[in-house]
């Protein structure tokens, strides 16, 4: 047969049809270059609230961790990016802007800022913290809010 070399006898099937890809499901994650530049909207202000903090710690607070590193369990730390001092990982004072910060009960941090002492602390997410409290340099005796801060932290463990 003239002409019919290589091609199968009897019937030729059809070609099949390339199948289409899957579409690709939609990320809720943010992509890779977002994320590298830190371009989300809560998160690029939260870093740049935690590098706005990093500053040297005042002698008034430097006084501090000179007394209470020396008790057993007490360690130095950064804690969003401010120095801090912690018992057993658990912070108890921190330094945030020239101001003490200390973890108190939540009555005696109420009783502060209403009497215009200190502050329920803000670490700029527009959410106060409830256990946290802010106090200026002047206004309160450090050592005494750190003294109870250390037992009030001292007594959750």
């Amino acid at each position: 047969m003239a002409g019919t070399k290589g091609k199968p006898k009897g019937k030729q099937a059809a070609p099949k049809a390339k199948a289409k890809p899957a579409a690709p499901r939609p990320s809720t994650r943010p992509s890779a270059s977002l994320r590298a530049s830190g371009s989300g909207g809560a998160a690029k202000r939260a870093a740049t609230e935690r590098a706005a903090t990093k500053q040297p710690s005042s002698a008034d607070f430097l006084a501090l961790v000179e007394v209470f590193t020396e008790r057993p369990g007490v360690t130095r730390a950064r804690m969003m990016g401010c120095d801090g001092l912690r018992l057993a990982n658990k912070y108890f004072v921190m330094e945030w802007r020239g101001e003490l910060v200390v973890k108190l009960p939540r009555d005696t941090v109420n009783a502060y800022a209403a009497s215009g002492r200190g502050t329920h602390f803000d670490p700029g997410m527009g959410r106060p913290m409830k256990e946290w409290l802010t106090v200026p340099a002047g206004v309160a005796d450090w050592r005494q809010l750190a003294e109870q801060a250390f037992t009030f932290v001292a007594a959750s463990l």
